[in-house]
């Protein structure tokens, strides 16, 4: 990390790892400074920092949408038209997949263009019965159900979804949380619990935790 240009160094990615680092090595006093300085940014690591902070969230940016040459960037990215190339396949997973190592890239302006993207693309080619791109909070944005819900993101969302969310699953069906780290495992668990899910296997590795649970029929 230290070898880094500043700019990189900076980011609340590698600041979060940075306290992360001090934290193991018991320089708690170092690791609370870089935690503070993450926590202004409202990434996801910056999320994670405040979580260790006990901290709120730095509310999100507003962005506006680029122009021509942003759109044509963003469509063009490899990862988006593999995507694009593998959800007209029907290989939903494997189009997640590299759906999510673009996103993980974007800027939040580039995140907003490349649901317009994917909306155009599931049009262009008559997939709007399989696949719904929505910006903004889902739960807000639809009163449909599924089978099967993923979610991978910081554990308050996850607990604070829990419960309405069980009106967005078909009883019987599953709900895949990820994204947790290890701290806040009891938090997600205590939350699912309390929304009447099922909790059917938990999956451990270093300092993150994903969680299946059943709404029950």
């Amino acid at each position: 990390i230290e070898k880094m240009g500043n700019k990189q160094r900076d980011s609340a990615r590698w600041t979060w790892f940075e306290g992360r680092m001090h934290e193991k090595l018991g320089d708690m006093r170092q690791a609370k400074e870089l935690f503070e300085k993450a926590a202004t940014d409202a990434t996801f690591h910056g999320f994670l920092a405040a979580d260790r902070l006990g901290a709120p969230y730095a509310l999100c940016p507003l962005s506006t949408p680029g122009d021509a040459s942003s759109y044509a960037r963003v469509a063009n990215d490899p990862a988006m038209v593999r995507s694009m190339a593998l959800f007209r396949a029907d290989r939903p997973g494997w189009a997640t997949r590299e759906w999510s190592h673009a996103i993980d890239r974007f800027t939040d302006v580039q995140r907003q263009i490349a649901v317009k993207v994917a909306q155009e693309n599931i049009e262009h080619n008559h997939l709007t019965d399989r696949i719904v791109a929505i910006e903004g909070n889902l739960l807000d944005k639809t009163d449909s159900s599924c089978d099967l819900c993923v979610a991978n993101i910081i554990a308050d969302v996850i607990c604070f979804f829990a419960k309405p969310l069980t009106a967005h699953i078909v009883p019987g069906g599953k709900f895949i949380c990820s994204g947790i780290i290890k701290e806040r495992e009891g938090d997600v668990h205590n939350a699912l619990i309390e929304a009447g899910y099922e909790i059917i296997e938990i999956r451990r590795k270093g300092e993150w935790v994903a969680m299946l649970s059943r709404r029950p029929s």
